[in-house]
């Protein structure tokens, strides 16, 4: 099975969601002074105060650096008295009580900022120890400056952290809420299970020197429903929290698979703990107006999106465009399950009430519309480059937006990025027109088990008119909390299907697939098949073109090329004893004809 979804991730993909060329105009502007320091990632934070101050909050900076919009003005409160590593917070919030906390990686204690006063604004820790390893920071907020805070763990002990914060200075740590990882019930686990290192498998050695690997998160966001929900990095699952029995539980009804294929080398080849889209999918969210959050993929090559209503999540897939950014530097043998770029740091809510992706390694600005899943982007390297931000890559961090402005907080680059919102730019941007594909009953394959017979239509969008070698998901119309044992878009590298991928997008669910016929590059070795065949995405090798009834042309892919006999040159009838040279040149020119 394992061959099979990598044959799929590579040479397949579904019907795609609605995507098209950016449209709204966003000027981009170099606020304040230089705050960078050479190739050091600086600030991992950004959240603006009740009076409208931004904060950037330092990760190997040794100060907090507050910038008025109004002027660019900047003060800086030195952090060096409470910590001197170069991994100090990541992740931020601003509470009611209007004390901003943001949570420690390396550094000993919670940061709390109290900008009640403007002119005397106070920098404290809330003190639990070295070594929390957070990553991630939601609030349970009472609205009256009291509540609780919680803090997802990157790496470290399988435990979420706690505070409680009050109006009277008197932060507390509170005991922290241990949990056991399903490590049984995730598909990258599973796959991994089954490859063998030496005398144990790749995921037991994975376990054995990085432990985390497969539970990490990176970032929390309250759902506005009682609960917390903890961004999964490694893991494969969202964790949720309940905030008023702080109850642990992860949502394993939709496992993720990143939008790429498995890879069954130990961690350390091709630096997968690092471009891993498994091992790196998602960092922080947004709860967006419908009440979905969602957070751009990190080497993840999609959107995550999480329903609070019902707690379904799926998986967005990103335009063929921005994961072939994403994966240019990589081997072509290895792109499909290991990553070059991440497209974003964290996500952010725009003054147009759209979540957009800070700039990170990709230089292109990412877009979704929560009313229709539409993800819409634009190239930015005439904005962000060497010259204008002294970076290459790893440009900027995390983003907050006040009024209708959007700040971003520097990692590498050199000074705060101000975007303001001013419209649509037609011309310059023009929104592709949607293309709606009806598509053939699926021609049944010898080697690929069918999922259905009965033709579907779809009026999902096709993003190129190459055909695309990435996996995409086609979001159900009806999110679902419980297991469907339909046949997925996604063949699972596991002996058990898996439930389908739902989204609140408006599509109709589909197999339909523009396939380039070229032979799959596998990176694993062939697991055992099942006796039993499981439902599975249907994969023809060489699929009939998808009719386009609109003007913008669908991708058509190239028919094989079946040698026919008419095309055989012949040797023409001898006359005449020919000498042994003439013999010789005219059987070259049939050879090489």
């Amino acid at each position: 099975m394992g061959v099979i979804y990598n044959a799929a991730v590579k040479i397949g993909k579904a019907c795609a969601p609605r995507w098209y060329k950016f449209t709204r105009r966003l000027d981009y502007k170099f606020i304040g002074e230089d705050i960078g320091a050479g190739n050091n990632i600086q600030f991992r934070g950004s959240v603006i105060d009740h009076n409208g101050f931004h904060y950037s909050i330092p990760y190997a900076a040794r100060s907090i650096v507050r910038t008025d919009p109004r002027d660019g003005s900047q003060v800086k409160y030195s952090v060096t008295n409470i910590s001197t590593s170069m991994q100090k917070w990541v992740d931020v919030e601003i509470a009611s009580n209007k004390k901003i906390y943001a949570s420690p990686h390396a550094a000993t204690g919670i940061l709390s900022i109290d900008t009640k006063d403007p002119d005397n604004v106070v920098v404290d820790t809330v003190h639990v120890g070295y070594g929390l390893q957070a990553r991630g920071i939601a609030l349970a907020d009472n609205g009256d400056g009291t509540g609780k805070g919680y803090l997802t763990t990157y790496s470290g002990s399988p435990v979420v952290r706690r505070f409680k914060f009050t109006n009277d200075d008197k932060d507390k740590y509170l005991s922290h809420i241990n949990y056991s990882y399903p490590y049984e019930l995730d598909p990258y686990y599973n796959y991994r299970n089954t490859i063998k290192y030496g005398s144990q498998s790749v995921a037991e050695y994975d376990c054995k020197t990085r432990p985390f690997l497969y539970r990490s998160f990176w970032g929390a966001v309250n759902g506005g429903n009682g609960t917390i929900y903890g961004i999964p990095y490694g893991s494969a699952f969202v964790m949720t929290i309940d905030t008023k029995t702080d109850k642990i539980d992860f949502l394993t009804d939709y496992p993720l698979s990143g939008n790429a294929a498995f890879n069954d080398k130990p961690y350390m080849f091709y630096n997968l703990a690092g471009k891993s889209p498994q091992w790196g999918k998602y960092r922080g969210g947004v709860l967006a107006s419908n009440g979905c959050i969602y957070s751009f993929g990190t080497h993840a090559r999609s959107v995550l999106k999480i329903d609070t209503s019902n707690n379904s999540v799926s998986e967005i897939p990103y335009p063929q465009e921005v994961i072939d950014d994403m994966v240019n530097g990589q081997t072509p043998a290895l792109s499909a399950s290991v990553g070059y770029r991440s497209s974003s740091f964290f996500s952010y809510e725009g003054p147009d009430g759209n979540i957009y992706n800070t700039f990170w390694q990709v230089q292109k600005q990412l877009s979704i519309d929560p009313t229709t899943d539409t993800i819409t982007f634009k190239d930015v390297s005439d904005v962000i480059n060497k010259e204008t931000t002294g970076a290459n890559v790893m440009y900027y961090t995390s983003a907050s937006t006040d009024n209708n402005a959007t700040y971003m907080a520097p990692g590498v680059a050199n000074q705060i990025l101000k975007i303001n919102y001013s419209g649509y730019d037609q011309e310059e941007y023009p929104e592709v027109t949607p293309v709606v594909t009806e598509t053939p009953t699926p021609t049944p394959s010898a080697s690929i088990v069918q999922p259905s017979t009965t033709p579907s239509t779809s009026t999902c969008i096709d993003p190129s008119t190459t055909p695309s070698a990435s996996k995409h998901f086609c979001p159900s119309s009806t999110p679902s909390s419980s297991i469907i044992t339909t046949p997925t878009t996604c063949v699972q590298p596991s002996q058990t299907p898996f439930p389908t991928y739902t989204s609140c997008a408006t599509c109709t669910p589909c197999i339909s697939q523009s396939i380039t016929p070229t032979p799959s590059i596998s990176c694993s070795t062939t697991p055992t098949p099942s006796s039993t065949p499981s439902p599975s995405q249907s994969i023809s090798a060489y699929p009939s073109p998808t009719p386009s009834i609109s003007d913008y042309p669908s991708p058509t892919p190239t028919p094989p090329v079946t040698p026919s006999l008419s095309a055989v040159p012949t040797k023409p009838v001898k006359k005449k004893k020919k000498s042994f040279i003439e013999k010789l040149i005219e059987w070259l020119k049939d050879l090489f004809s």
